[in-house]
């Protein structure tokens, strides 16, 4: 619909005296009057918006940092501003207790046995847990017995402090 009224004769018609009347217009000079015209030397004395003074100081080279790293660049379109960034350290999967086997004891039901951990006296029953993968194997009254799931064992003297690494729960 659009392309038929544009591709009309009398549109086209129109268009074509609109311009040729436009043409005369300014060949005729009827385009109103002329912008007034100033002499330079009535002219108010220019100011610069740009504080040229100051240029010299800013392309001085002591206000350019210098190159820090020794190392040339790699190439034209090397860059060191973009660092990698390091993954996280990932969190701690052990830790480590201090055990002081300080003794046991035997009931009717059970054999207990004493540990100090982190200035806190404990009591375990034999097969007791004393942390997430940590068992009390077998006492003695010189010799705690531990063991893990594992079955790595450890043997914790008495009254002598032993460090331990364990899983975190």
């Amino acid at each position: 619909m659009k392309t038929q009224s544009l591709e009309t004769p009398w549109f086209i018609l129109g268009l074509h005296l609109g311009l040729w009347f436009f043409i005369i217009l300014l060949a005729l000079q009827w385009r109103g009057a002329a912008l007034p015209f100033h002499d330079r030397a009535q002219a108010v004395a220019y100011s610069s918006p740009i504080p040229l003074a100051a240029l010299p100081a800013l392309f001085a080279s002591e206000t350019w940092a210098r190159n820090t790293n020794p190392a040339p660049l790699l190439g034209p379109f090397a860059t060191r501003h973009f660092i990698p960034v390091t993954p996280p350290v990932p969190p701690p999967t052990t830790r480590k207790i201090a055990l002081v086997y300080q003794g046991f004891y035997t009931t009717p039901n059970a054999e207990k046995v004493f540990l100090e951990s982190d200035k806190q006296l404990m009591v375990f029953p034999i097969g007791g847990q004393i942390a997430p993968t940590l068992f009390v194997a077998g006492a003695t009254p010189r010799e705690l017995t531990l063991t893990n799931t594992a079955a790595q064992t450890n043997v914790l003297k008495l009254n002598t402090a032993t460090t331990l690494e364990v899983p975190i729960k």
